[in-house]
């Protein structure tokens, strides 16, 4: 039996269903893109012109102070262990070595953070196909209020904003449309009451 709140929740499953897919799809091709770039980063250590480009590029930004430590706030045997780590040199300058383990580092980190992205793409995309398949059974608008109430603290975990007031507004829908609470008199016992 159709009803309008199970049309709007057959709306909002399918417009949660489209925005999982397009966030699916963008955080694979994210963490290709800055796998890509940590692997070819990691790769073009070793090779001499890229240390040589690398190494020009520190020097200008080490020429702004930007890539300088003010060696003054460290205690010796820190900045010793800085030195001996090959992250800076004796002037406090970053060495190009540190350089390309930081950007490939965090080039790794934008990776997995895409992956988790994906992941919760694909949990969303799971639970509004479930909505989707109950949205003309009034009766089991329970459980779509229960998978859509789910599905708002996910995306309140993740950070997933515009999904999880769509989820939110369709717990409520499912919530006020249960045959329960149209006329919960007849739904009850049975009998109706005049």
């Amino acid at each position: 039996m159709e009803t309008t709140q199970g049309k709007t929740i057959k709306t909002l499953s399918i417009v949660i269903l489209v925005l999982s897919i397009i966030a699916f799809i963008a955080a694979i091709a994210c963490t290709m893109i800055f796998g890509a770039g940590a692997a070819g980063v990691a790769g073009s250590m070793d090779d001499p012109e890229m240390q040589a480009a690398l190494d020009e590029a520190l020097s200008e930004l080490q020429a702004e102070g930007s890539a300088t430590l003010d060696i003054s706030e460290f205690e010796a045997d820190e900045l010793q262990q800085l030195i001996d780590a090959g992250i800076i040199d004796e002037n406090g300058n970053v060495t190009s070595t540190a350089a390309a383990e930081g950007t490939v580092a965090g080039l790794g980190f934008l990776a997995i953070w895409f992956i988790m992205i994906a992941i919760g793409a694909v949990i969303t995309l799971v639970i509004s196909i479930i909505t989707l398949r109950r949205w003309d059974k009034p009766e089991k608008f329970n459980a779509v209020m229960g998978w859509a109430i789910a599905g708002a603290v996910f995306c309140l975990i993740c950070g997933r904003i515009i999904i999880l007031i769509l989820f939110v507004v369709m717990a409520v829908l499912a919530y006020k449309g249960h045959p329960s609470r149209q006329n919960p008199y007849v739904y009850n016992s049975g009998q109706t009451w005049a």
